[in-house]
């Protein structure tokens, strides 16, 4: 038993090895609020825009290719910490990691999803009835469900409330609102 719990180590200690640098990246892309740009295979990432958006392969494989390219400008541009200094630094005592990691999550976790979900808006009518939810993609682009704003004619009555949440005593916060747009409205 304590041989395969070995063996069992060794494996996953091998494929986070392996994967280090795409893990990295992913990281990178999600704490510069563009998660989508970490996806691998780019026929995938048009596969989920266009069923999220109901768009037609072709408009899909476009915003996947700009968010993409976001991506790497990003990446290029604003270099972040390596997957070296992803790990750990040594610890005594206790409380000791052994060895390198990158599957433990540091309490830094919170800040990257607070600064992620700034990208993320309910969507109300004007009179403050919940719709849905999406979120940002890109400059002046919003993304949801087709379910949340069925046509294009519908998404004009409709407000963004960004920063939406709850405060301690169940209250809503203050948002930030903006009214939605169908200028750069893609649609089959």
């Amino acid at each position: 038993m304590k041989q395969a719990m070995q063996s069992l180590e060794a494996i996953v200690r091998a494929n986070l090895a392996r994967a280090r640098e795409e893990i990295t990246r992913s990281v990178q892309l999600a704490q510069a609020g563009i998660p989508l740009a970490a996806e691998t295979e780019p026929h995938r990432a048009a596969e989920r825009i266009e069923r999220k958006m109901s768009l037609g392969g072709g408009q899909a494989e476009t915003i996947a290719s700009s968010i993409r390219q976001a991506g790497e400008m990003m990446l290029r541009e604003t270099p972040l910490a390596g997957a070296e200094k992803l790990a750990l630094a040594p610890m005594t005592g206790p409380e000791k990691i052994i060895g390198p990691t990158l599957d433990f999550v540091n309490v830094s976790f919170l800040a990257r999803g607070a600064r992620v979900a700034r990208a993320v808006a309910r969507i109300a009518t004007f009179d403050g009835q919940p719709q849905g939810s999406g979120f940002l993609i890109g400059d002046g682009l919003f993304m949801t469900n087709a379910h949340v704003i069925p046509t294009i004619a519908e998404a004009q009555g409709f407000v963004l409330q960004f920063d939406f949440e709850l405060g301690l005593g169940g209250a809503p916060l203050p948002t930030s609102s903006a009214r939605t747009s169908t200028a750069a409205a893609a649609r089959r």
